[in-house]
């Protein structure tokens, strides 16, 4: 189960995950559909600030494909300090994580940048990613608005 989000002013995870699998799930008309308070934005999704101690956020992605075929969820990422490096995880319906990828310490506490694949997440994208390719930046940052409010949360195919 998931924590519930903080007052959409905190602060949340934004990442693109991987953009060359987005276009791809957009490319053969499949779906992207964001649920549990993560959004889609212009450049990527968000996920707001969970209530919890550690840095964990809320909210699932679920990319389809190829009428099912191709099921990849990206559910309540948490970010881990280490000695060295910065370490994203994910969730899946059980409750267990899964470290997906690793950055080394960055100058700036809000960019993180050079996310690199680890090799038990490979199956997360069904290799289709070798372990150490780059996955797209994640930064801490507020909820994304428009003049309309939120961005739609269900992303399909564009026609």
């Amino acid at each position: 189960m998931s924590a519930s989000p903080v007052h959409s002013t905190a602060p949340g995870l934004h990442w693109g995950v991987k953009q060359s699998f987005v276009g791809y799930i957009r490319g053969v008309g499949g779906d992207i559909e964001c649920t549990d308070g993560a959004m889609a934005t212009d450049s990527g999704y968000w996920f707001p600030a969970a209530e919890t101690a550690e840095t964990a956020f809320v909210g699932t992605l679920r990319f389809r494909a190829h009428g099912g075929l191709l099921n990849v969820d990206i559910r309540d990422p948490r970010l881990r300090m280490l000695p060295d490096a910065i370490e994203l995880s994910v969730g899946d319906a059980t409750g267990a994580r899964l470290a997906v990828a690793r950055a080394p310490l960055g100058t700036d506490a809000e960019l993180i940048d050079e996310l690199r694949l680890l090799p038990d997440a490979c199956a997360l994208f069904n290799f289709t990613y070798p372990p150490d390719t780059l996955l797209d930046a994640a930064r801490l940052a507020p909820a994304p608005q428009s003049a309309g409010g939120p961005v739609p949360s269900h992303v399909g195919h564009e026609s």
